[in-house]
């Protein structure tokens, strides 16, 4: 925050909160961190947990998994798993005062007699869009999600059908709520838990005023694009943080001015942070929760005009918008870095989205149901 940091916002009311699953680092996974602080007498269910390949965090709170989890190989591989999901989650059932489902394409399916509230991230993507997906998906996953995506999209409607209210990250996904499912649903932006005032650790080799790019490695992220752009401005370094399945193809594609830093700490996430000219994104996303992460250390963003970045990127105060066309990223970076960016401002802009502003709303949403 820029004045004093507000106090932390919880609730002594046991809840179950329940997440698809727990083997990655990305924005769902900061929410559901922030879901559990918010709760911390709360109990916390996933399909799988691989606590080496997510948020360290996790470890310190009691994470159940389902019986899916015992099987190693489908867990350090969750895509393997995606058609066995929907019966894992429907043969389960909690009992709780509330029951907050963070939601992407499963949780939203487990059995409990207790009000349920729904976090829709995106309705299931590989049922819905599955043009942009299935693309880094291996062969056997796209013909098992192909053969049964009518019986999966018929158990997504009808589980969603079970929430008594249903919450969404922008108003992209809430207008995609209602052509799915039929359904009203209401904004509540979601937050990260990474800390602003915590301490870094500077990456080797790296000097500041790079570009920054933190994202998985899939398919429809787009990060062709910024090679290409990275390829026009030889002079300047682009770094990439995060891993996933198309790492070895964009290694083989980037110029050398292009540094893979795969996954990282949250202290070598900061330094990152505090050190780039701005961060800068190819995909569309939902609601896209790095500018966010980078407006809260003065940092703006370089983000396409598109889905559910226009909810929260405010152009010329905390980011740039562009085409999504690698001329138009390219003329994005050459704006951002001539704009005079009031880091002040940028980091005012990023305290609506601060945990304890999040946290308000989803305990009074949850302790209005229960």
């Amino acid at each position: 925050m820029t004045d004093a940091e507000p106090g932390p916002v919880v609730s002594d009311l046991p809840i179950a909160v329940v997440h698809d699953y727990l083997t990655q680092r990305g924005g769902a996974e900061r929410v559901v961190l922030a879901m559990l602080d918010a709760f911390p007498y709360g109990s916390a269910l996933c399909a799988l947990y691989e606590a080496s390949t997510t948020y360290p965090e996790f470890a310190a709170r009691d994470i159940k998994a389902l019986p899916i989890d015992r099987i190693g190989f489908v867990r350090r591989r969750h895509r393997l798993s995606l058609p066995f999901m929907a019966p894992s989650f429907r043969s389960k059932r909690v009992e709780a005062p509330a029951v907050l489902c963070s939601s992407s394409g499963w949780a939203h399916g487990i059995k409990t007699s207790a009000p349920k509230v729904v976090y829709c991230h995106s309705p299931a993507r590989w049922l819905y869009r599955p043009d942009g997906y299935l693309r880094h998906f291996g062969r056997v996953a796209r013909t098992g999600l192909g053969v049964a995506k009518k019986r999966l999209i018929a158990w997504d409607r009808e589980a969603m059908a079970s929430a008594d209210r249903i919450l969404v990250n922008s108003t992209t996904i809430a207008a995609e709520v209602e052509r799915v499912y039929g359904r009203d649903s209401e904004v509540v932006p979601p937050t990260s838990t990474l800390d602003a005032h915590g301490s870094d650790d500077a990456i080797d080799g790296l000097e500041p005023g790079f570009w920054l790019t933190v994202s998985r490695l899939l398919g429809y992220k787009r990060l062709d694009v910024l090679l290409d752009v990275a390829r026009l401005r030889s002079s300047e370094t682009f770094a990439i943080i995060g891993d996933g399945p198309h790492q070895e193809a964009l290694v083989a594609r980037a110029p050398r001015n292009v540094v893979f830093l795969g996954s990282v700490s949250d202290e070598q996430l900061r330094w990152a942070y505090r050190n780039t000219a701005a961060l800068v994104s190819t995909s569309a996303e939902d609601f896209g929760l790095t500018p966010v992460e980078a407006a809260s250390f003065g940092r703006p963003s370089v983000v396409p005009r598109a889905r559910g970045y226009l909810d929260h990127v405010v152009e010329e105060l905390s980011g740039i918008f562009h085409d999504g066309t690698v001329d138009g990223l390219d003329e994005g970076l050459t704006r951002a870095r001539l704009f005079g960016w009031d880091t002040v401002a940028v980091r005012k802009h990023a305290d609506q989205y601060h945990p304890s502003v999040f946290a308000a709303r989803i305990v009074k949403i949850m302790e209005e149901v229960a």
